[in-house]
């Protein structure tokens, strides 16, 4: 990737009988979850059967048999860790093949499976419900252990859609270059709001800042240099005058496949006063092929013909990058809702650790399945 932070560098070098030098000394780089919020059903009488581990919630007497007719049930399922106290809040109206059904009160609740598990349960809030990490790593507080626990997708209480809040997040990014950068502690983030159905601005607070290790990086401009003989002479071997004043001579063929000789990269820099520490020449080539033009030379009194060429020498300079991540708290359209993550003790005993080690650890939890009875709304 070309980077626009490397400007070029130029050198001009001529034939022994006309001795001068430019160059730019001043390279710089380029651089399905919320839970219900409807009430618990009131007057309900729970039932529990010991074999079939199934409670029932049965209608008051004051329900009649004819609020019984047009009704449909809906299954639902969720992890509770408490089996003797299985409970679910249920959206109040629901909509299914055009008609809308209000929850009569009624519903029969089964554990479908008991577990031994080591779990956390935790708050979310996603846009959508394939935002939701479907594993996470957790650590024990009790015990120091770290678990890697996945939550079942089937025993997610969505809800509705409704107005969450949302971590906003921006990473900004700088380089390559040669410089640092002064890494700002706050900065505008914008995002879209899904709620508003508009795009908002909220102040971003720094969270994380890095600086990469150095690396060599392409300039996207080359140093050039031109390389010229009088046509007095037919050597081709150039003396420059250093900024020093000092001369100093290469041994360049302008007729020649390449503008370079033997420890041409170090000369270059030399003759720029580079730092090779910070820089360092990578090829040679002609930018085309040679032209005349004519000078006046003070020394001869007179013009003379003078022939040119071209060169471009490719660079690299020693750069970093560097990023920085902003956060802040915004809003918008999605569900919320608690979320269990789990592990059971033979699949974490089988793979890494000892029950011994976990037991400190490990919870039941109960996989449940609950059928609600719905009313077509008159």
């Amino acid at each position: 990737m070309k980077n626009k932070v490397l400007k070029n560098l130029g050198i001009v070098l001529m034939a022994v009988s006309m001795l001068s030098f430019a160059a730019c000394n001043h390279l710089t780089p380029t651089t399905q979850m919320p839970s219900s919020t409807s009430e618990e059903p009131s007057e309900v009488v729970v039932t529990v059967e010991k074999d079939s581990e199934k409670k029932s919630e049965t209608v008051s007497e004051e329900t009649s048999e004819e609020a019984l007719e047009d009704t449909i049930d809906v299954d639902y399922q969720f992890i509770s860790k408490d089996k003797n106290n299985l409970k679910m809040g249920f959206p109040q109206e629901i909509q299914k093949n055009g008609k809308t059904y209000v929850y009569t009160g009624m519903a029969d609740y089964k554990v479908q499976e008991e577990l031994e598990v080591v779990e956390a349960t935790m708050e979310v809030a996603v846009e959508d419900q394939s935002d939701l990490d479907r594993q996470i790593s957790y650590k024990s507080k009790t015990t120091g252990n770290t678990y890697l626990l996945s939550a079942d997708g089937d025993y997610i209480q969505w809800g509705e859609l409704k107005k969450i809040p949302k971590k906003v997040t921006h990473t900004e990014e700088w380089g390559p270059r040669m410089d640092g950068v002064n890494i700002p502690e706050v900065k505008a983030i914008t995002y879209f709001n899904k709620y508003t159905n508009q795009e908002e601005t909220v102040s971003g607070t720094l969270v994380s800042k890095h600086a990469s290790e150095p690396f060599w990086s392409a300039a996207e401009e080359p140093i050039t240099g031109t390389f010229a003989r009088s046509a007095q002479f037919d050597s081709y071997k150039t003396q420059l005058i250093m900024p020093d004043g000092n001369p100093f001579a290469v041994n360049c063929d302008m007729k020649g496949a390449y503008p370079s000789w033997e420890g041409y990269q170090q000369d270059i820099l030399k003759i720029l006063g580079l730092d090779p520490n910070q820089y360092r020449v990578t090829g040679a080539g002609w930018s085309g092929d040679t032209y005349w033009g004519v000078e006046n030379l003070p020394s001869y009194g007179a013009d003379v013909a003078v022939e040119y060429r071209d060169a471009i020498y490719p660079y690299e300079a020693l750069c970093r990058s560097y990023t920085a991540t902003y956060e802040a708290e915004g809003e918008s359209l999605g569900y919320q809702t608690d979320v269990t993550y789990f592990a059971t003790v033979d699949s974490l005993t089988q793979k890494k650790f000892t029950k011994e080690q976990i037991k400190q650890d490990i919870e039941k939890i109960y996989k449940v399945l609950v059928t609600a009875k719905y009313a077509e709304k008159k």
